[in-house]
């Protein structure tokens, strides 16, 4: 389904709008922004985020790994219950 240039339009005005709300009233998102229009990079508090969400999601693997010829029927479910509610997330732009 092709979506028309104003509905794109309103959907990177509505996105820009909540950033530009969210900047207005936190002082981090603000500094965050700046930092990324100007290209100086991460802070040290993102890339503390990051490195803790690639280690959990290492975890969650090797665990799944682990577990997954256990519990095979459990593991087949939870990862459809994962792809359904993806695709009930999904965003169209």
């Amino acid at each position: 389904m092709r979506y028309s240039l104003s509905y794109r339009l309103s959907v990177a005005g509505g996105l820009c709008a909540l950033i530009a709300g969210m900047a207005a009233i936190d002082t981090d998102v603000r500094k965050e922004l700046v930092h990324a229009m100007s290209g100086q990079g991460l802070s040290p508090q993102i890339a503390s985020i990051i490195w803790r969400l690639r280690e959990l999601a290492g975890v969650a693997f090797r665990a799944m790994r682990e577990q997954g010829m256990e519990h095979a029927a459990l593991v087949i479910f939870g990862l459809a219950a994962t792809v359904l509610v993806l695709f009930m997330l999904r965003i169209r732009l």
